[in-house]
């Protein structure tokens, strides 16, 4: 009887900086998306109407975006970097 052998694992290059990639945009479009989110809410339910509220909304998360996704910006950039090869 022969085991399966598992899967090699994908070696480091275009695919692995690919999926790298996708997944921090992922995130920090996420992240970006459930903030606006969890702002337009509370903007509607003070009462302000729905096309000032999605407006105030986009200004008001713009602005929370800034430092809560900090990190993944950052992990965007070094990713960016390492794939075009700069220190």
């Amino acid at each position: 009887m022969t085991k399966l052998s598992k899967a090699e694992p994908a070696a480091p290059g275009q695919a692995g900086a690919a999926r790298g990639m996708l997944s921090i945009h992922a995130r920090y479009y996420g992240l970006r998306v459930l903030l606006f989110g969890v702002v337009t809410a509370v903007v509607l339910l003070c009462g302000v109407s729905t096309i000032p509220g999605v407006f105030l909304s986009f200004v008001i998360s713009g602005v929370l975006s800034l430092p809560l996704a900090l990190r993944q910006r950052r992990a965007a950039q070094q990713a960016a970097d390492q794939r075009r090869g700069a220190s």
